[in-house]
């Protein structure tokens, strides 16, 4: 029984959180799975320290603010920056 419902908690699971079953055991309780949606997570963007300068170190898809400005990584170690205002 157990086993039944572990399969059936992952196979209704799966689909819907976009994921790949890989593997399942009952005396290992951790399932790997692959997820599908790895590309996409891969690209979102991700929130960093604000750079020092426009030549910071940093990676594509990285973003940081300040009370000023917003903060965009372009390309390896390029950074340009948008100044906060009211409209």
């Amino acid at each position: 029984m157990l086993q039944a419902y572990i399969n059936s908690g992952v196979q209704s699971l799966t689909p819907n959180l976009g994921l790949t079953k890989v593997a399942v055991r009952v005396e290992e309780p951790t399932t790997n799975a692959v997820n599908a949606n790895a590309d996409i997570l891969d690209s979102a963007a991700v929130v960093v320290a604000v750079p020092a300068s426009a030549t910071a170190a940093g990676k594509p898809n990285q973003i940081a603010y300040d009370a000023t400005h917003f903060y965009v990584c372009i390309a390896v170690n390029t950074w340009i920056r948008a100044t906060f205002a009211t409209f």
